[in-house]
């Protein structure tokens, strides 16, 4: 029934945590970040430990959409503006696919009755 809004929030939430864990052991360069705010690694690590925590949220978010579009839609679009602010300039695709499947999920389901 609400199966792309779960695949969209699964994917956001499992590129978000390989795209964090990526971060914390610095496999990832941050020149583009470096530019506009200078980092130290206790930062980076900080906030790639943020990422990883909202992507797991997210992913949960993901999964209740299932029963509660609503509360899951929430969990998601906090775990969105978490990335959006904490996010490094990679966790792009993690917002879009998080802004797309909140935008999926508040869209009522019609059930059809037999």
């Amino acid at each position: 029934m609400r199966k792309t809004e779960i695949g969209l929030g699964m994917a956001a939430g499992i590129t978000g945590v390989v795209l964090a864990v990526l971060s914390m052991f610095s496999v990832l360069p941050y020149s583009a970040k470096d530019i506009i705010m200078p980092h130290d690694a206790v930062s980076v690590q900080t906030c790639a430990i943020i990422l990883l925590a909202a992507n797991v949220l997210g992913i949960a978010g993901a999964v209740v959409v299932k029963w509660h579009h609503v509360a899951g839609s929430v969990m998601m679009t906090l775990v969105m503006f978490i990335v959006l602010i904490c996010g490094f300039p990679w966790q792009s695709v993690t917002a879009v696919l998080y802004i797309i499947s909140v935008v999926l999920a508040m869209v009522p389901v019609k059930n059809e009755q037999i």
